[in-house]
């Protein structure tokens, strides 16, 4: 055999015991308590080398088994087994921008805190420094989230200095400056993202979220109305005291619900049966 031929047998065997290895992480799953089947991922350090070359190829594989996860766990899903594969699949491909766009929006947005979306965008921001979109989603997480005004004004300056930033990212910032926890804010920040190229997965998430947030809109604005009512019967009567006292309501409702009244007095929609709200850390609960 020459030593050409040799070489060749070689790097078939490494490629084949490469092929192998990512098989088994994407066959060999295990079962959790939930049900529900997950990969055996390597060590942060060991997947490049894994991928003998070819990272782009295993973090698109790596990719398709996130947005089938994804799929099949939009509601009370292990987003900490999530991120987990988002950041194996930036680690193979450092410039996966889809990967970065479900970390920005897909993970603060179903667990209400940055935890797990926060180290991902700050890799994004590393490997993309002159991309506006990481420090834009950042910032609006690290406001949105962490109620944290000095970090998110500093990310959405720095956001709104970089190339083709648009003059949505200026309007932002300084609404945010000026209050705090505004839904406008959330709208400004999901459109933008929408003009932006998205995965149809992400896409559906962030026009879900659109609906949830103009339905809040719409059930705080009648709040303010029942709250002028002189006697309330915290049932549907205090909707027709509004209706007859010239209050419009509206019979459908962004998300494609209706009003419908809790025992409590509290107005929800009837599709979620709940009102949306942001998780607010303990410690910055007390401050105004």
């Amino acid at each position: 055999m020459t030593s050409g031929s040799s070489f060749r047998a070689l790097l078939l065997i490494v490629l084949l015991l490469g092929f192998s290895v990512f098989s088994n992480m994407q066959m060999g799953a295990v079962r959790s308590s939930a049900g529900d089947q997950r990969m055996h991922l390597p060590r942060a350090g060991w997947l490049v080398p894994l991928s003998f070359g070819y990272r782009n190829l295993w973090a698109e594989v790596l990719w398709i088994r996130a947005i089938s996860w994804f799929g099949g766990h939009q509601t009370g899903g292990d987003y900490a087994y999530l991120s987990e594969l988002l950041n194996a699949i930036v680690t193979l491909n450092p410039r996966a921008e889809h990967a970065y766009y479900m970390a920005g929006t897909v993970l603060p947005w179903n667990t209400n805190n940055t935890r797990f979306s926060r180290p991902l965008l700050e890799k994004a921001m590393r490997n993309m420094p002159d991309d506006w979109h990481w420090p834009y989603t950042r910032g609006f997480n690290a406001y949105w989230f962490d109620r944290d005004k000095q970090a998110a004004a500093r990310l959405l300056e720095k956001a709104a200095q970089l190339p083709a930033a648009p003059p949505l990212v200026i309007r932002l910032a300084l609404r945010m400056q000026a209050s705090s926890g505004r839904l406008d804010a959330a709208q400004l920040f999901l459109q933008q993202m929408l003009r932006s190229k998205q995965d149809a997965h992400i896409r559906n998430q962030l026009l879900q979220l659109e609906k949830t947030i103009a339905t809040e809109q719409v059930l705080r604005g009648i709040d303010v109305q029942l709250a002028k009512l002189p006697h309330r019967f915290h049932d549907m009567r205090d909707l027709v005291q509004l209706q007859k006292s010239g209050v419009r309501i509206p019979a459908r409702l962004p998300d494609g619900g209706h009003i419908i009244v809790h025992s409590s007095g509290k107005i929800v929609s009837s599709v979620s049966s709940k009102r949306f709200r942001v998780f607010v850390p303990p410690k910055r609960q007390v401050q105004p």
